[in-house]
């Protein structure tokens, strides 16, 4: 802190936002998230899915349509479950895949880049 002041003297010095909502998420959470970390590893959740998730594409099948109006039910924000018998499968089937997807992650650190 000290040497911001030499080396830019005269600038006023502000808290960054983002770097101190990850402090603070460090400081308040650090703690349950390894908690959390610690257990879904113990409990081998990732393959879990995994294996769920090939259980389910098999029960989906190739169906284009199911996956189109799952999307756009999702987009409008209205689903009709009467108009999709496979609604519960594609539905989890989607979540999971949610869960496992860390490549959305931006890198920007803990809290907000939580992995599983």
């Amino acid at each position: 802190m000290s040497a911001i002041g030499v080396v830019f003297p005269g600038v006023r010095d502000f808290i960054c936002h983002f770097h101190f909502l990850r402090d603070i998420g460090k400081d308040l959470f650090e703690k349950e998230y390894a908690h959390i970390r610690n257990r879904l590893k113990t409990h081998k959740i990732r393959s879990m899915l995994r294996q769920r998730i090939k259980a389910l594409s098999k029960l989906i099948g190739e169906d284009e349509r199911s996956v189109g109006y799952l999307a756009a039910g999702i987009d409008c924000g209205r689903l009709d479950p009467l108009g999709l018998p496979k609604l519960p499968a594609l539905s989890a089937y989607a979540l999971m895949h949610w869960c496992l997807d860390t490549s959305t992650l931006d890198g920007y650190g803990f809290p907000f880049d939580v992995r599983i």
